[in-house]
């Protein structure tokens, strides 16, 4: 992929989910992420873990049918290739991410094994899978921008109902946790509030739930993964979970006038105001007994595992997007 000088511009490149929850977390971190286009050599092990799941979901669900254990191994060996542009080639990035690819790998062929008859059979009926969107939002003077982003998948049931589709990936699933805070998730209200832009009447949302392995270290990585090869097999409702959320168009409303309209109206003001880092949110410096990606780089100055982005969201870059224009 050829390399373009970073460059976003509110008003034409709009914002996402993510960077809501970006902006709401941190000023400073958002303007340096967004605005000045530094991202992570190599994300976090949960994050990359996420992406490669993702990943692989991506290319099944757009081809709709089973894939073979062979084309996944496929699909993870092109995705390996992806990494060598940013990647350090410190010893522990790269055996992180030989971990991230190894986990997922085990899952994800049990996973499609485990759900094909439901997604892949006749009891799903697809509308869209893994495409991409951007609706116009446009404040009450007129002035215009985009939320933009990439859904999973809608399809119909058999009460002809449409349902968003939303994966995740969990180290941890505590489904009555999940169950009272999916109602204020912000990505899921998000993709449900574009449906409706969209002109669809989204009924709910189905969680579609990956568990994450959490290995204590990555000594003799090919028994630990032939022993979680036997783990899933045996147990894959432990690993594989599905909520279903319902909503009505009500709700989405009330999302759209409580929570969204505020926040785009902030994100408006600080743009309006120069992007400015401050105040800037300490706590989201470091939090989980972890180092923020910036951390460095605010602290001391140090961009040594940063890069700079090729897009403004290069999640979304070079796809096809939807649109309710």
């Amino acid at each position: 992929m050829k390399l373009k000088k970073h460059a976003w511009n509110f008003w034409d490149d709009g914002i996402t989910q993510g960077f809501l929850r970006d902006f709401m977390m941190c000023r400073e971190q958002t303007r340096l992420k967004y605005v000045m286009g530094w991202r992570s050599i190599f994300p976090e092990m949960p994050l990359e873990f996420g992406n490669v799941c993702h990943h692989i979901c991506e290319i099944a669900y757009r081809q709709k049918k089973v894939p073979t254990e062979q084309m996944i191994d496929h699909w993870l060996k092109a995705y390996r290739e992806t990494w060598k542009v940013w990647t350090s080639r410190s010893t522990s990035d790269f055996e992180n991410r030989e971990l991230c690819i190894g986990l997922a790998a085990v899952i994800m062929k049990e996973y499609f094994f485990h759900w094909k008859k439901e997604d892949f059979g006749k009891r799903t009926k697809w509308i869209f899978t893994e495409d991409l969107f951007r609706v116009p939002y446009v404040y009450r003077d007129g002035k215009r921008t985009w939320i933009r982003g990439k859904i999973d998948g809608v399809y119909r049931n058999s009460e002809n109902e449409d349902w968003l589709f939303d994966t995740k990936t969990k180290g941890h699933i505590d489904e009555d946790v999940l169950v009272s805070i999916l109602p204020f998730d912000l990505q899921m209200l998000t993709y449900l509030w574009a449906l409706k832009q969209m002109k669809f009447k989204p009924a709910g949302c189905r969680y579609n739930i990956i568990r994450r392995p959490q290995p204590r270290n990555i000594q003799d990585l090919h028994k630990k993964l032939k022993d979680l090869t036997k783990e899933v097999k045996k147990r894959p409702q432990h690993y594989f979970v599905r909520i279903n959320m319902p909503i009505t168009m009500g709700e989405i409303q009330e999302f759209e006038d409580r929570q969204l309209n505020p926040l785009m109206l902030e994100v408006r003001y600080w743009v309006e105001r120069g992007c400015s880092g401050h105040p800037l949110n300490d706590q989201a410096l470091f939090w989980g007994f972890k180092k923020s990606p910036y951390f460095n780089l605010i602290t001391t100055g140090d961009t040594t595992h940063l890069r700079k982005a090729f897009a403004p969201f290069e999640e979304l870059a070079d796809n096809h997007e939807r649109t309710s224009i």
